[in-house]
């Protein structure tokens, strides 16, 4: 019967939604990561330069363009530029309302690019290393929860191939009211069980997602388990319906009680 899982229509749209999931989670990430990666990688860079003490003679000066600001607010100004000459005859030029043409002159020259600077630029601020940091955070937590997705997926096709354990559902009542979180609840017990985790007799509320149509189940319902994170979380499971097959939840008393728990505590 699990040949037909992956062919369900309900699943195939779980599945799109999960893969819809995971691609945005990736793309959040990576441009998260790379931002907060290259801001870093220049932070660093700025803190690992040095500027050593060089004497130039003024030769010329004019007009230029540099950019000021910090690196979130940066701008383009009209400064004044001076042309230089260094020690070894090469030539270069340094922002500077203080040196006249012909003196000389000592200013400071980067070792990350030569360029040359009347007072030592200063180094990386705390709202850049705050942005770093956050940023970096940010890719690292949406990386975790890309995984999320990706594992129901792979659940689902592990599933398809019969490489899950199974369980015989009793629906104790069914009630197709559609709750307001847009799923479908029906209490059951687990009748007939091989995964060791979930025992018969066990007590179990089913909630499904209503995706395109109301999900109808005969009862007894087979069940595959999809995902199970322990006892106080509730296990993921695929259900077979009338005419598809469906993905759902299953919650047990104890991680009913954990879930009230939480939320009690969140409020």
């Amino acid at each position: 019967m699990n040949n037909d899982l992956i062919k369900s229509p309900y699943v195939k749209a779980y599945v799109s939604k999960k893969r819809k999931a995971a691609i945005i989670c990736l793309i959040i990430s990576l441009l998260c990561l790379g931002y907060g990666g290259a801001i870093g990688f220049n932070n660093v860079k700025e803190i690992m330069t040095s500027y050593d003490p060089v004497e130039v003679t003024a030769t010329d000066e004019f007009k230029g363009r540099q950019a000021v600001g910090t690196r979130k607010s940066r701008r383009m100004v009209e400064v004044r530029m001076v042309g230089v000459e260094l020690p070894d005859g090469s030539r270069g030029e340094v922002r500077s309302d203080k040196i006249e043409v012909g003196e000389k002159a000592t200013v400071l020259q980067s070792s990350a690019n030569g360029n040359l600077y009347e007072e030592q630029p200063d180094g990386p601020s705390f709202l850049e290393w705050l942005i770093t940091v956050g940023a970096l955070a940010i890719g690292i937590l949406f990386f975790l929860l890309l995984l999320n997705p990706i594992s129901q997926i792979r659940a689902v096709k592990r599933a398809s191939k019969g490489d899950k354990g199974q369980l015989q559902l009793e629906v104790t009542h069914f009630d197709n009211e559609l709750f307001t979180n847009g799923q479908i609840q029906l209490p059951a017990v687990i009748k007939h069980s091989t995964f060791e985790q979930l025992s018969a007799g066990t007590t179990i509320d089913i909630s499904i997602d209503k995706l395109s149509t109301v999900p109808e189940l005969p009862n007894p319902v087979q069940a595959l388990v999809l995902k199970y994170n322990g006892d106080e979380v509730a296990v993921v499971l695929a259900l077979q319906g009338k005419d598809q097959w469906y993905i759902g939840y299953g919650e047990t008393e104890k991680a009913k009680a954990k879930r009230l728990a939480v939320n009690g505590m969140n409020q």
